[in-house]
């Protein structure tokens, strides 16, 4: 019932992000929140295609993916970077299924952001929810692209991030010293994700 009328949405992409850092009520975070429910309906998408095999899904995702690759400039800001997270895991299911020279044109801007949030994984000094969105960056990427490096590398990071941000009572590194819950669970959804992945 949710994806249906979905089936024949035309792409808003937009080429920059002004999220990260702004309050909600900034007119430029509003017009971005605004754009980027699409990439909602993209997951919504996604699961109907994974539940149903339909083709018509696949073909509005693909169009939103090439869309979006298009237009969006990756930064290397892990917050914004991860708002495509879900056309990311789209265009790994369904990448096979793209034209060769716009798979091309799609995995030289999968390129971009392992390259960016590899930088941010190799230098991290923190190991905070920032830290995690960058990793689970990387691992896709390098799932995408068939860099084992990238995959390897992302799951020191994970390691890394257990080991040193998370303690045997049940907080972390974000909730001490950021004093809120939801640093403490965005840091954990993405080594849960990679996991399903």
């Amino acid at each position: 019932e949710q994806a249906e009328p979905l089936l024949d949405i035309e792409p808003r992409p937009i080429r920059v992000l002004h999220y990260e850092g702004l309050v909600n009520t900034n007119p430029k975070r509003i017009k971005t929140v605004e754009h980027l429910s699409q990439i909602k309906d993209a997951a919504t998408l996604f699961r109907y295609w994974q539940a149903t095999g339909s083709e018509e899904a696949a073909a509005t995702l693909r169009r939103l993916i090439a869309a979006w690759t298009d237009v969006y400039v990756p930064t290397g800001n892990d917050v914004n970077d991860n708002k495509m997270y879900s056309l990311l895991v789209a265009y790994e299911a369904l990448r096979d299924t793209f034209p060769a020279d716009q798979r091309e044109r799609i995995d030289g801007w999968v390129q971009r952001v392992g390259e960016l949030h590899e930088k941010a994984v190799r230098k991290a000094k923190r190991f905070t929810n920032r830290y995690t969105k960058s990793v689970r960056l990387l691992a896709l990427s390098g799932m995408i692209l068939d860099r084992s490096e990238w995959i390897e590398q992302a799951e020191a990071g994970i390691r890394r991030f257990v080991s040193e941000s998370l303690y045997g009572d049940g907080s972390s590194y974000d909730l001490k010293h950021r004093d809120t819950l939801t640093y403490h669970s965005s840091a954990l959804r993405p080594p849960m994700e990679l996991a399903m992945l």
